[in-house]
C-alpha cells in the first residue's frame, strides 16, 4: 500500500470521529488531540446504575477517555464472562461492554481497551496456555501464550470475534465506532524467558498487523510496562518498533518501583523523548499510581 494511501486513509479516520496518530501527535476530526483518562477494569461485570456513575464521575473530574478491560477467560465474575471456554464467546461480557461503549458515545468519552491480561486476574495469559496444556502452566510455559499457533489462533479468534461485534444499542460494529481510543494488545504483556526480544516483539508485531487487517480505523497500542533492556522481554523502544503499533505507552509506579520523585519525572523524561525522537509516535502513561499510607 502506497504512502499516499495510508496517509489519506488515516486523514480519513480522523475526519470520521476517530483518534489517529500524525508523528508524534494525535489527531480527531482535523484538529489537534489530547487525552486525560482513569483506569477503571471493572465496568464489564457491573450494573447499567454504576456504569453511568462512573463515567459522570470521569466527566467531573474532566476525563475524556478511561481505560478499562474488556477479557475475562476461562471464568465468571459476577455471573459475567467474555470467553468462559476457547472459542466461546458469552453474551453476558458482551452486552454490558455494548452499554459501556454506548454510554461513553454518548458522554463523549472515549475508551482504551486491552484483549487479554498479564496476570491470572480474569483468567489471563495462563489462562489460553492451560487450555493448551489442561494443566496450570509453570513459569517459563507462560511465554507459549507468544509462540504457540494454537494458542495464537484462538486469540486472533477472540480479536476476529470483537473487532466485529456489533452493538446491539447501536447498531455499530466496534471496529467503526470511533468511541474506541486504541486497542490494547494486552494489560502489560510479559515474556518471563525472553532476555532480548525474540519472543514478545515478533508476537506484538503480528497481532498488531492482524488487527489492522480488520479494523483500519482505530490505533494499536502494545500496553507494556515500558521497561528498558528487555525486562521481561521488553524493551521500551524495541518493543514499540512495529510498524502496526501506533502509539507508544509505559506504566508508573514510584514506589513499587523504588524511585523518588525526581527519578519518577526522569523515568517519564527518557520515554517521552524517546517516543519522539526514535519511534515517531505518540505517547501516554498506560498506569500511574502512588502508595498512600494512612
Amino acid at each position: 500500500e502506497s504512502l499516499i494511501s495510508t496517509n489519506q486513509a488515516i486523514e480519513e479516520a480522523s475526519q470520521a470521529g476517530f483518534v489517529t496518530a500524525n508523528g508524534t501527535g494525535l489527531s480527531l476530526n482535523g484538529q489537534p488531540y489530547q487525552f486525560s483518562f482513569a483506569n477503571q477494569y471493572y465496568l464489564f461485570y457491573k450494573s447499567q446504575t454504576m456504569v453511568d456513575e462512573i463515567l459522570q464521575d470521569s466527566l467531573a473530574l474532566g476525563l475524556n477517555a478511561i481505560r478499562t478491560w474488556f477479557f475475562c477467560d476461562g471464568m465468571y465474575k459476577e455471573g459475567v464472562s467474555f470467553q468462559p471456554a476457547p472459542g466461546i464467546y458469552d453474551e453476558s461480557g458482551f452486552r454490558n461492554m455494548d452499554y459501556l461503549i454506548y454510554k461513553a458515545s454518548q458522554s463523549n468519552l472515549k475508551l482504551i481497551i486491552p484483549f487479554v491480561n498479564n496476570w491470572d486476574d480474569f483468567g489471563g495469559i495462563n489462562q489460553y496456555v492451560k487450555w493448551l496444556l489442561g494443566a496450570s502452566p509453570s513459569y517459563g510455559e507462560h511465554d507459549l501464550f507468544f509462540t504457540d499457533p494454537t494458542i495464537k489462533g484462538l486469540f486472533k479468534d477472540y480479536i476476529n470475534h470483537f473487532l466485529n461485534r456489533v452493538n446491539t444499542y447501536t447498531g455499530i460494529a466496534y471496529k467503526n465506532d470511533p468511541t474506541i481510543l486504541t486497542w490494547e494488545l494486552a494489560n502489560e504483556p510479559r515474556a518471563y524467558t525472553d532476555s532480548s526480544g525474540t519472543i514478545l516483539n515478533p508476537w506484538i508485531d503480528e497481532m498488531a498487523q492482524y488487527i489492522k487487517e480488520i479494523d483500519s480505523n482505530h490505533m494499536v497500542s502494545a500496553g507494556i510496562e515500558g521497561w528498558y533492556g528487555y525486562n521481561s522481554g521488553v524493551d521500551f523502544v524495541s518493543s514499540q518498533l512495529s510498524p502496526y503499533v501506533d502509539i507508544a505507552t509505559f506504566h508508573l509506579f514510584p514506589d513499587y518501583y523504588g524511585l523518588s520523585s525526581d527519578q519518577a519525572l526522569q523515568w517519564i523524561k527518557d520515554r517521552a523523548y524517546d517516543a519522539q525522537n526514535i519511534l515517531n509516535k505518540p505517547v501516554y502513561i498506560g498506569e500511574f499510581g502512588k502508595t498512600v499510607y494512612r
